[in-house]
């Protein structure tokens, strides 16, 4: 609708004019009347910070002008005529306009205004970026908890469970001060935590029992918490066969039954451990098996660092496509990759025949990456 009346109205206009003149008075007000308009605004704008020789040119010619505008209206009445019906019925069309899409004028004071302004919104703007810590105080099972999960997903934040507890402490003057017990003995604590984990888990948070990490897929660019079985209650049952838990297929050696080896060569040696209980932090690199005695909070690495899973080479060789990547990686194309995918797979069956176990695992990452590279295509 705006859009036809925008083009039927100036035909209408021209169609009724008696003589070119009478158009060039409707123009002549109309230009002017929009230039003197734009001048005034900018004018009392505040945010423009116009220096004092632009204030002055401006408010000059913003004189004149207007001048030129009464003198127009005053002498012109036809033109007066159809600019007050041009500025009546834009305004009433305006206000149609507004209410049908729910808007509405009001009068409020300035206080409120200035709280409520576009300026401010960048202000109050959630800070949405990952690696925030969050709080929450708990004194038993509340839906406090549950929000913070809920606002630790969203952020991407890590979450940090604050036990209180009230105690009724009477000490003799001059006696010993009586050291912190272990939250682990307190059954509401106990219960706490344990719930957290679960919620934590349903939440996207890999929980690891610590005794089961050699026997555990984890995915490094994924927050993990390596967590003591028993902090699991009951319903956690021991390794199967009651002795240690059974490595993973594919992790060989005598290193694949050690969780420090497994942790080191899944993240760098500097990647922070944050130990619970205990203030400072500690690395992968300085990690010692005694630590896993406590839970143990790992971040997430960036999908292009975290090499020892699936997700690592996916982002590399899009990282090389890139305009500022390698510049083999992005003229490939399906027909270029046909000869590699060929001899990639030959060398995975040669790898397959002579029985060797590191050259397969070598082989089968260099046919992942062809996958990886068509798949992209």
């Amino acid at each position: 609708l705006p859009l036809v009346l925008a083009a039927i109205l100036p035909l209408a206009v021209v169609a009724v004019a008696p003589d070119q003149a009478h158009l060039m008075e409707l123009y002549a007000i109309g230009v002017v009347g929009a230039i003197t308009v734009n001048l005034g605004s900018c004018l009392l704008n505040k945010q423009l910070k116009l220096k004092a020789w632009e204030f002055t040119i401006m408010l000059l010619t913003f004189l004149v002008l207007l001048a030129v505008e009464v003198t127009l209206a005053k002498e012109k009445h036809s033109a007066l005529f159809f600019i007050a019906c041009i500025l009546t019925g834009g305004l009433l069309l305006r206000s149609w306009a507004q209410r049908r899409a729910g808007l509405r004028t009001v009068t409020i004071s300035k206080e409120l205004a200035a709280a409520v302004s576009p300026e401010t919104f960048t202000d109050i703007a959630p800070r949405l970026r990952s690696g925030q810590a969050i709080l929450v105080a708990a004194r038993g099972l509340t839906d406090v908890l549950r929000f913070a999960l809920e606002e630790a997903k969203l952020r991407e934040a890590n979450v940090y469970v604050l036990y209180v507890k009230e105690l009724a402490v009477a000490l003799p003057m001059g006696g010993p001060v009586a050291t912190g017990s272990r939250w682990q003995d307190d059954p509401e604590a106990f219960q706490i935590m344990s719930t957290m984990l679960e919620k934590g888990r349903e939440a996207g948070v890999q929980v690891v029992p610590a005794e089961r990490l050699v026997s555990t897929a984890f995915e490094a660019s994924q927050p993990l918490f390596i967590v003591p079985l028993a902090m699991f209650g009951g319903d956690a049952e021991a390794p199967s066969g009651g002795g240690a838990a059974e490595p993973l297929p594919g992790r060989h050696g005598p290193a694949g039954r050690d969780p420090v080896a497994i942790l080191r060569r899944a993240y760098p040696g500097d990647h922070v451990v944050g130990r619970y209980g205990l203030p400072e932090v500690t690395t992968i690199a300085a990690i010692e098996p005694s630590d896993l005695a406590v839970p143990l909070y790992l971040a997430p690495l960036a999908p292009i660092d975290a090499v020892a899973g699936p997700w690592a080479m996916p982002a590399i060789s899009d990282r090389l496509r890139r305009p500022d990547g390698c510049p083999w990686d992005r003229e490939q194309t399906h027909e270029s990759l046909r000869r590699h995918l060929l001899e990639e797979a030959y060398e995975v069956y040669d790898a397959l025949e002579a029985g060797s176990t590191p050259d397969l695992a070598e082989e089968l990452g260099d046919l992942l990456l062809q996958i990886v590279l068509h798949a992209q295509l």
